[in-house]
């Protein structure tokens, strides 16, 4: 292993923490530089008294002369100022402090100080204000406001006041978030300042694995050497020393569990120096890598690696393709090289090679994403008369790591997930990354960026497609600047009427597919159901946030055939939709009040965080024309047929509004950012609701299907409930149709409360008579299932759901209303023996009464009023008894066995 020392001692008043001397001298000043951390801030306030001080903090990578900076203090609240006057030539050095101090202050605090001063006389509601020139950088309090301010737990007066870490740049307005409060004697929070900026500017822990044979070293001219010299080429020497780049800044010897993997826009520049012969030489970024005492261990989980091996050869990047031979090559003597390595996407580089005549960038795939290690290894190093050793970061030029949080694609290609990059010093916490595009660029992945998209004039963004018809998507925060193209692709993969939409201002004002063929929903026009679509060729193509349906599978469809379509323009980032309301011919509420609208953004749209008026329902639907059948989601249940709360751009889907008016009932309010990138296919959601899914499939054709929900949601009402309930819209092309039922109210998701015992009538459509369907019940609970006993009117029988399925020949039923009834047992019930609730119970569905009993203990029950008449009796034949009701009242229900009796106490309605 490689001897660890020690460079220096802990500089005082440095937030940096000068650790080994192998961390230092090969990676002297690695730390992540914001793009905020260009110029001094305030750091630390102190009053107590006689005891004030302030420091002012260098975030930069270079010191900085005070004489350009002035500090003015308004007093007591005054809009007026008097000027702190600061010692001329004072600097301030990287990442240091300066610390003023009263002068009538104690020997601890002065001891702290780098300039006394007689006017630092605040008590409490004084402010200050740091100028450069004439511009204002960084404030400390509301001036004309002359009350103490309240900070945390604390305020301005008899505190010491320290800026959190996150902090990274000065203000305009004075915000007391950025600071914590201690103690008005913890002075030691004085003399040195961590921030996001430098995070103890380490990003490689020390306890770096290595291997040798022969030996490393550390140059007097700066870096780390390698030799491997074989003495005439008599040997294989080999050395290899690999580091992990880290976030945990907290300790300098160790990356604990918060190694950091290296982000889109970091950029690794340093230098090699060095000649070489009969072995080889380089550079590895690894991904996990599983290390051992072996040399060609470093290559483990390799992702790219710049390679030189042989006399006269030039160097090679090894990557996910054909080796990129480079225009560097070595010699005999000794060649100095000045590399980066920049990383465009989650899978792509730019690696830069200059020699110091001549400069060239080349643009390679990584083999392994997630880069976590950077390794340098030296073998058989013999220059053919002379043993030779090769230097990293040598003279003085030490490598750096760093992410401006700016990045530029400028190469033509294909590049995949781009991100805003970990702030260092945090495992979790990102940066905004600024996104530039200055060549034609296709991504094949997710753009999701807290800051500004800018494409360039005459340069093209595409959303593409992957190899698998993988859609992309865009996430910005920020700002979206389009002075070229951005064009987002799209797949349709079946023939049929899909719902489409535009994720662009301009609606479908620039599409591959043929807009005129584009189909609107009319609801005021005369149709079945839910009003009827405007004819193609009249359809408001242009509008935002509006849904379509686009046939396709004919010429003068929307396309001729399955396939891929692209939509071109700008991309929205903030949408409103005002809704309305219309009632159409046909009865129930169920038809009325339908919009058919469309996800307007280029990233999924989480329903969840979405922003619903009171008179727009909660249920989303969309229409799935591979199947046949809608799709449908709440957030009470779940969804049925693969409906889900994530809208993936350009989808169109269906909303309803209640009742007829304006304003803002009707409106709902999107914005870009609230977006996800939610993969295209998600997983069904379990939520905290428990559920009972219920599907049918046809026996002879099992793509013929259809499911229904039943959610448990406390206090839920048994009918059409808007903001948890969805309605059941018919299936087609075959399927069957399964749903709930309530006085005329066919739901696809219904949310009743089942901590009670319910019977929930069950209908479902067929196309013929005939077919055999078979029906399941899948539960979805937090805790134990539930007893669920589905009735067959038509055939008179009980089949126990959570034992099997219930298999039957559709046809026969005459009769009004549903054939079937699910029984689903609750948790509440009141009765006598109530630790056998669960399995004996009574409830009641309109003028019904049922026994739910175990029929192998009982075998007769009786029914007797609350003062000892009895009404009813029969026997016990089935796990569920039914009866007529008598009149309302209080009964007592007795259940007798051979072994067992039970009475239940109970109240019909």
């Amino acid at each position: 292993m490689i001897q660890l020392q020690y460079l220096q001692e802990h500089k005082k008043r440095s937030c940096m923490k000068f650790i080994s001397l192998l961390t230092i001298i090969a990676f002297g000043s690695f730390g992540l530089h914001s793009q905020n951390c260009g110029d001094l801030f305030f750091s630390t306030y102190l009053e107590d008294g006689n005891n004030k001080a302030l420091e002012i903090y260098n975030p930069s990578s270079a010191s900085i002369s005070l004489d350009n900076y002035s500090l003015r203090r308004y007093s007591n609240g005054s809009s007026s100022y008097s000027t702190v006057a600061l010692t001329s030539g004072a600097t301030i050095a990287a990442n240091d402090v300066y610390v003023l101090a009263y002068s009538s202050s104690n020997a601890t605090v002065q001891g702290y100080a780098d300039q006394l001063t007689g006017s630092l006389t605040h008590n409490g509601n004084d402010w200050y204000a740091l100028y450069k020139g004439s511009t204002l950088i960084d404030l400390f309090g509301v001036i004309g406001n002359s009350s103490v301010q309240t900070v945390g737990t604390g305020d301005t007066e008899d505190h010491i006041l320290t800026r959190k870490t996150s902090v990274l740049t000065g203000v305009s307005t004075w915000n007391t978030s950025e600071w914590d409060v201690h103690s008005e004697t913890s002075y030691s929070e004085f003399g040195s300042h961590t921030c996001g900026c430098h995070s103890d500017v380490r990003d490689f822990s020390t306890d770096a694995y290595s291997y040798t044979s022969a030996g490393a070293f550390f140059a007097s001219s700066g870096g780390i050497g390698l030799w491997a010299n074989t003495n005439g080429g008599g040997g294989n020497k080999e050395v290899f020393v690999s580091y992990e780049l880290c976030t945990d800044e907290s300790n300098s010897t160790t990356c604990g569990n918060t190694s950091r993997l290296m982000q889109p826009g970091d950029v690794l520049t340093f230098q090699m120096k060095g000649s070489q012969a009969y072995g080889e030489v380089g550079v590895i970024l690894n991904s996990s890598p599983s290390f051992s005492q072996s040399y060609s261990s470093k290559n483990s989980n390799a992702a790219l690696e710049l390679y030189l091996g042989g006399h006269g050869n030039n160097w090679q990047i090894v990557h996910n393709g054909s080796n990129i031979s480079t225009s560097f090559s070595t010699s005999s003597t000794e060649k100095t090289y000045d590399v980066s390595i920049e990383l465009t996407s989650k899978t792509t580089a730019k690696v830069t090679i200059n020699d110091g005549s001549s400069s060239a960038s080349y643009y390679p795939t990584l083999s392994n994403s997630n880069v976590s290690h950077l390794t340098f290894y030296l073998k058989d190093d013999w220059n053919g008369s002379s043993n030779s050793n090769f230097y990293f970061g040598s003279d003085g030029n030490d490598m750096k790591f760093e992410n401006s949080g700016s990045l530029t694609l400028s190469n033509t290609g294909t590049y995949d997930d781009i991100s805003d990059p970990i702030v260092p010093g945090s495992s979790s916490s990102t940066k905004s990354l600024d996104l530039i595009i200055d060549a034609d660029i296709t991504i094949e992945g997710d753009i999701n960026t807290s800051g500004n998209l800018t494409v360039n004039s005459s340069d093209n963004l595409t959303l593409g497609l992957d190899g698998s018809n993988n859609y992309s998507q865009l996430k910005v925060e920020g700002s979206i600047t389009n002075n070229g193209s951005i064009i987002h692709e799209q797949y349709i993969s079946s023939s049929g009427h899909h719902g489409i939409s535009s994720p662009m201002t301009a609606g479908f004002g620039t599409t591959s597919g043929t807009a005129s063929a584009l189909y609107e929903y009319d609801a005021v026009s005369s149709g079945v159901y839910v009003g009827s679509y405007v004819s193609n060729g009249t359809a408001t193509t242009s509008t935002v946030g509006r849904g379509f349906f686009a046939p396709v599978g004919s010429v003068g469809d929307f396309l001729s055939s399955a396939g891929s379509f692209t939509v071109t323009g700008t991309p929205n980032t903030s949408h409103d939709w005002t809704l309305s309301y219309v009632a159409n011919s046909q009865s129930g509420s169920s038809d009325n009040g339908w919009n058919l609208i469309g996800n307007p953004y280029s990233a999924t749209l989480d329903w969840n965080s979405v922003s619903v008026g009171s008179s727009v329902n909660g249920a989303v639907y969309v229409w799935d024309p591979s199947n046949d059948r809608y799709m449908s989601w709440t957030s009470a249940g779940g969804g049925v047929n693969g409906g889900s709360q994530y809208i993936p751009p350009m989808q169109a889907f269906w909303v309803q509004t209640t009742s007829g008016g304006t304003g803002t009932a009707y409106d709902i309010s999107t914005t870009m950012s609230s977006n996800t990138l939610t993969s295209q296919s998600p997983t069904f959601q379990k939520t905290q609701n428990d559920i009972l899914k219920l599907s049918i499939v046809n026996l002879s054709d099992n793509t013929k299907n259809d499911e229904t929900i039943i959610a448990h949601s406390v206090g839920s009402i048994d009918g059409f409930d808007g903001k948890l309930d969805a309605w059941k819209l018919d299936n087609y092309g075959g399927n069957p149709n399964i749903y709930s039922f309530y006085v005329g109210d066919r739901l696809a998701i219904n949310a009743v409360d089942l901590s009670i015992p319910k019977v929930i009538p069950m209908g479902i459509d067929a196309p013929q008579s005939g077919i055999v369907y078979q029906l399941n019940l899948e539960q979805i609970v937090t805790g134990n299932d539930y007893n669920v006993v589905l009735e067959d009117k038509h055939l008179n029988t009980f089949t126990d759901l959570t034992q099997g399925v219930y298999s039957y020949q559709h046809g026969g039923w005459s009769n009004n209303g549903p054939r079937f009834n699910l029984h689903v047992n609750g948790t509440n019930n009141i009765g006598i023996d109530e630790e056998e609730a669960i399995d004996n119970f009574v409830y009641q569905l309109d003028n019904e009464v049922f026994i739910h009993a175990d029929e192998s203990v009982y075998f007769t029950y009786q029914l007797w009023t609350i003062d000892g008449r009895l009404v009813q009796e029969g026997l016990i034949n089935s796990s569920i008894t039914r009866f007529v009701k008598p009149q309302s009242g209080l009964y007592l229900v007795q259940l007798k066995g051979d072994t067992a009796n039970k009475t239940i106490k109970t109240f019909l309605k």
